[in-house]
C-alpha cells in the first residue's frame, strides 16, 4: 500500500506512520489468528455440546423406558403381594380346619377305643346262641361292630 502525503512532512513523521501501520497490521494479523483459534475452539465446543445434548436426549429416552418398565414391575409386584396375602390367609384357614379335623379324629379314636372296650365287655357277657334250629342261619354269620368284625358260626 502506497501512502502519498498530501502535505509535506518530515521523515520522522512518515516513519512513525509507517511503524504504526506495520504495528496495526501485526496486531490485526494476531487478532485474525486468535479469532481463527477461537472459532476452531468454538466449533469444537459446539460439536461437543451437540454430542452431549444428543447423549442427554438418548439417556432421557432410556430413563423414560426404565420408569415405564419399573411401573409395570411395581404393579406386578403389588399384584403378587396381594395374591400371596390371599394365599397366606387361605393357608391359615386350612391350618385351622386341619387342627379342628385333627382334634375331631383324636376324639373319635378315643371314642372308638371306648366303644371297642365296651363291646368286648358286652361280648364276654353274652351267651352263645344255638342257630342249629334255623337252617337259613346254619352257615357262619358275620357280625360287624363299628369297623370290627366277629364271626359267629352255628
Amino acid at each position: 500500500m502506497v501512502i502519498e502525503p498530501t502535505m509535506q512532512r518530515s521523515d520522522s513523521t512518515e516513519t512513525t506512520k509507517s511503524e504504526a501501520i506495520r504495528d496495526s497490521v501485526e496486531i490485526f494479523t494476531k487478532l485474525e489468528s486468535e479469532y481463527a483459534e477461537l472459532q476452531t475452539k468454538y466449533d469444537k465446543l459446539s460439536k461437543q455440546f451437540q454430542q452431549v445434548t444428543d447423549t442427554n436426549d438418548t439417556l432421557n429416552t432410556q430413563l423414560t423406558a426404565v420408569k415405564s418398565e419399573l411401573s409395570e414391575v411395581t404393579e406386578e409386584r403389588d399384584a403378587l403381594n396381594k395374591a400371596n396375602e390371599t394365599l397366606m390367609f387361605e393357608i391359615a384357614e386350612k391350618e385351622t380346619e386341619n387342627t379342628t379335623i385333627s382334634e375331631d379324629l383324636t376324639r373319635w379314636k378315643k371314642n372308638a377305643r371306648c366303644v371297642t372296650e365296651q363291646h368286648r365287655r358286652l361280648l364276654s357277657k353274652v351267651q352263645p346262641c344255638d342257630f342249629s334250629c334255623d337252617e337259613e342261619n346254619s352257615q357262619s354269620e358275620e357280625v360287624v361292630y363299628d369297623g370290627f368284625s366277629q364271626e359267629n358260626s352255628s
